[in-house]
């Protein structure tokens, strides 16, 4: 665009009429200025240098002391969380122990009250009894022997019929049927296979042994065999049985001279202990002969402990204090047990003194063992030994 001459003049006339500017300082003294500001400058900036990395260091300091602390403070929860672990732990191991402590008086009052239900259960039903005193004149009595399975001890069972019966050979003929063989772990003693004579009012009886099975199947030997018929025919009063017949029992039995007339061996100076084949199988009293039983205190001592064989077991607690005392024909017996109560085990224990003292010859016994009666037996005074021993009464 071309200029306006008239605005150039105006500019120029403006330009003029300001105040004129004059500078009164030497050339020496603006050059001094100059340097002044110029080394102020400089001054200023390598300060800036010195604190750029002071600041930084500063700042890293700051920054470790933060890590550090962080540190420190996931060590210090790491630390709690395993107090707590531990804590809880020691509480979880606590209430474990008192769990398992409950839990076992929990136990022991279960089976205190299976024990007492055991108590009750023998209330309501009828005890076992191994002992009888039957004795109207139509009884009869049929006195058996039998070996356990295995083992060298002899069971008396007495087979009762209160009919009357009175004919030998009909239960001769075949003793298992009215004893269980295989569940009571015992053998055949197979009488089937002899021949009786039997004359009780005369005390004559004479086997005759023609059968040369007898004895084989079942392993008797003849040492066991005249223990069976000794068991057999003791009860009766009979002294002497005469064996005939061409088996070999006849012959070992017989003495040097020839004489066939076999001893009774009657059944003295044995304690009295339990047998039971099974859990659920019947008990029966059975003896235990030994050399060292020369007392009614060596048996009662020795009916306290239980048989090798298993199936036999003791039928005095352990731990009683027993004590004896003789009067003629009747024996003091003191027992002091915790184990004592109204019980079958104080039934058998009872049944078991009974029959052991009458081994020693004995007619009664007087207990004094803690209690008044013990199932059917009065305690309070001196108790009449029963005749039959492990009965099976015929009905």
């Amino acid at each position: 665009m071309p200029r306006d001459p008239k605005k150039n003049k105006s500019v120029e006339d403006m330009l003029q009429k300001l105040p004129k500017i004059e500078d009164k300082r030497s050339k020496h003294h603006v050059y001094q200025r100059v340097q002044e500001e110029l080394h102020h400058q400089t001054t200023k900036r390598k300060k800036w240098k010195l604190w750029i990395p002071a600041a930084a260091t500063a700042c890293s300091i700051v920054l470790i002391f933060l890590i550090v602390r962080s540190i420190d403070f996931q060590t210090n929860d790491m630390a709690s969380d395993e107090t707590r672990s531990e804590n809880s732990n020691d509480a979880n191991h606590n209430m474990a122990i008192q769990e398992s402590e409950r839990q076992a008086d929990d136990t022991a009052e279960e089976e205190q009250a299976e024990f007492s239900t055991l108590d009750q259960d023998d209330e309501i039903r009828s005890e076992t009894y191994h002992l009888e005193d039957e004795g109207h004149p139509e009884l009869f009595e049929v006195y058996t022997a039998w070996k356990i399975n295995n083992a060298p001890y002899f069971i008396p069972i007495t087979i009762m019929d209160p009919s009357g019966g009175g004919e030998f050979d009909y239960f001769f003929q075949d003793l298992r049927r009215f004893i269980d063989i295989d569940e009571n772990g015992l053998q055949d003693p197979q009488i089937r296979l002899l021949d009786f004579d039997i004359r009780l009012a005369e005390s004559h009886v004479n086997i005759h042994m023609d059968n040369q099975n007898y004895g084989t199947d079942n392993q008797l030997t003849a040492p066991m065999y005249q223990k069976i018929i000794s068991l057999m025919f003791a009860p009766y009063g009979i002294e002497q049985i005469t064996l005939s017949g061409p088996h070999p029992f006849v012959e070992a039995l017989s003495d040097n001279n020839g004489n066939m007339e076999l001893d009774v061996q009657l059944m003295q100076n044995v304690a009295y202990k339990i047998y039971q084949y099974q859990v659920d199988s019947p008990t029966w009293l059975v003896p235990i002969s030994s050399e060292n039983l020369n007392s009614l205190e060596d048996a009662l001592t020795e009916m306290k402990t239980h048989e090798e064989v298993s199936t036999i077991q003791a039928t005095i607690p352990l731990d009683a204090d027993l004590n004896v005392e003789r009067e003629g024909e009747m024996v003091n017996i003191h027992i002091d047990s915790s184990s004592i109560q109204d019980n079958q085990q104080t039934i058998n224990m009872v049944e078991a003194i009974l029959m052991s003292a009458k081994s020693f010859g004995y007619e009664q016994v007087d207990f004094e063992i803690g209690i008044q009666q013990a199932g059917k037996y009065d305690l309070s005074t001196p108790v009449e030994i029963p005749k039959q021993m492990n009965p099976i009464i015929l009905h």
